[in-house]
């Protein structure tokens, strides 16, 4: 009797918890959604949908999910929908190859377009117009339904700014005359492919689950996204938080693959166009003697990866030079110095961006340094911005590393920058070598050209007006007053803009505080 008076609590307590929810998938078990449920719900994988349907009870839930995104769509057949409402099921699908009563065109790969709530579906957790981003973006093609989730081309960061377009494509609806909930693209991948933002994200899924369980007390499905602050928004930042923050960021460029070893050099160098390698760890990590690799570029796949950007541009070299130069400095690294050198002398020393044209001097191109070596449609070209940011490396790398080694070069380039520039102080956005070899440097230096664009202009001016505070040569200060007073004259509505007017704007803070160094005005500050 004693005995049975023990286990009585716990006997009621495990009577009273919840049953577990249930829900029949057709997913890989590595799927996020499969991998984020798997122990607050009774999950049964099934190999097709068909089995899926075949094997969930009255009213249960059903997850479709497209387990081979973007390569194939989820295979289905009439037969799964007759016993979807045979059954009365609650289903979730994405990606499908067939819908009843719709048709059901081909996949389309989208770089531009984003995510747009256009409904109250998602509660009050995401508002109409939010923007959600998903990585990787492929959807097949439906007819035109009413939409919780539109793919469109819109302004905003976080919200569609302007409205929606005439164009947009269905990527969440619910299928007429069925208790189906319809995506034409992968929801269930928020965490591998990094959807943002993360909370938007566990409020769809929120959303979707509500929808195949109705009537069901959900439990928290919330999930920790892969990339994260470093330090939560109240946590206390320890005393060395700034060094760390640099120490991560110099790592980031070895993590990144992007500094090319000897021994992988010859294959990166075989890559054609598109001059993109897929990353991954096992690539080799050189010392910077094969100088430097454009970026990590900005595009996310559908796995939430991101290629390295093979071409080697000369203001890409001098800005990782610079960062080096500057964590070795800061965190007393000579390896790091080591480092900066190294993708410095690689670039300007050793490889084919100081040969040919570029260091003759009966050319009109001397003494200037080509945008970039990986090929012709790089090596013809020179960008006087380009330029401004290798030299603006090659000063501070130089200044935080003690060396000389790179001062004729550098005082070469802003010669030939200057003798290329027109008299009003403006340079235009490129010159190649095909018009320096027609036109000599006489025909640009003598050019009365205005461009009003801060983005391909700006930093030049900042190097001459450096230039000036070390020479004192007065060349360098006119052009530059000049171009900045006819540039400020005319803010901002004369100006022309590249990637966005605030860029413009930031660029400009470089030359005017410059201008403020070397002439101290009241009209310059």
């Amino acid at each position: 009797m004693k005995n049975l008076i023990f286990f009585l609590p716990i006997i009621l307590l495990w009577s009273c918890s919840p049953p577990q929810l249930t829900l029949h998938c057709v997913a890989g078990v590595d799927n996020d959604i499969i991998q984020i449920h798997s122990s607050a719900f009774k999950i049964f994988l099934h190999d097709t949908p068909l089995e899926a349907v075949n094997n969930a009870k009255e009213g249960e839930a059903v997850l479709l999910l497209a387990y081979q995104y973007p390569y194939e769509k989820l295979a289905l057949s009439i037969e799964v929908f007759d016993q979807i409402k045979i059954k009365n099921l609650r289903v979730y699908i994405e990606y499908p190859s067939f819908l009843p009563g719709m048709d059901v065109g081909e996949s389309v790969h989208s770089s531009f377009q984003r995510a747009v709530v256009n409904s109250d579906f998602f509660g009050s957790s995401i508002d109409s117009l939010d923007i959600l981003v998903i990585n990787g973006l492929n959807y097949c093609q439906v007819d035109n339904v009413p939409s919780h989730l539109l793919a469109a081309r819109v302004a905003g960061f976080d919200e569609a700014v302007y409205g929606l377009p005439e164009e947009t494509a269905p990527l969440l609806f619910e299928l007429p005359g069925h208790h189906v909930l319809v995506s034409t693209t992968c929801l269930s991948r928020p965490v591998r492919a990094r959807y943002a933002p993360h909370q938007a994200w566990v409020s769809v899924w929120e959303s979707i689950l509500k929808f195949v369980l109705p009537d069901a007390d959900l439990p928290d499905i919330s999930w920790t996204a892969d990339v994260n602050p470093m330090y939560s928004r109240n946590e206390t930042l320890p005393k060395d938080y700034q060094k760390k923050a640099v120490k991560k960021g110099i790592e980031w460029f070895s993590n990144a693959r992007i500094l090319p070893h000897e021994s992988y050099f010859d294959t990166i160098k075989s890559i054609k166009s598109p001059h993109l390698l897929k990353w991954n760890e096992n690539i080799p990590v050189g010392d910077g003697n094969f100088g430097g690799l454009e970026a990590i570029m900005s595009v996310i796949d559908e796995n939430g990866s991101q290629p390295i950007g093979l071409v080697q541009r000369g203001d890409c070299t001098g800005e990782t030079a610079m960062a080096f130069a500057a964590a070795g400095s800061l965190l007393g690294s000579e390896e790091q110095l080591e480092i900066a050198r190294n993708i410095l002398n690689y670039y300007l020393i050793k490889s084919p961006a100081r040969q040919n044209e570029w260091i003759d001097p009966d050319h009109g191109a001397y003494g200037l340094i080509p945008w970039g070596i990986t090929n012709y449609a790089w090596y013809r070209a020179n960008y006087g911005d380009d330029n401004a940011r290798l030299l603006l490396g090659i000063m501070s790398t130089a200044a935080l590393t003690g060396s000389n080694e790179w001062d004729d070069i550098a005082m070469r380039c802003l010669l030939a920058q200057l003798r290329t520039t027109g008299v009003k102080g403006f340079r235009g956005n490129r010159i190649d070598l095909p018009d320096f070899t027609k036109n000599g440097w006489e025909s640009y230096f003598n050019r009365n050209i205005i461009n009003m664009a801060p983005h391909f202009e700006s930093y030049l001016w900042a190097c001459f007006l450096w230039a000036y505070d070390k020479t004192a040569y007065p060349l360098f200060l006119e052009k530059a007053k000049t171009a900045i007073r006819i540039t400020m004259e005319n803010y901002p509505d004369g100006w022309r803009w590249t990637n966005g007017l605030t860029q413009e704007k930031a660029r400009m803070i470089l030359c005017l505080s410059w201008l403020v160094r070397v002439d101290d005005t009241p009209e310059h500050r």
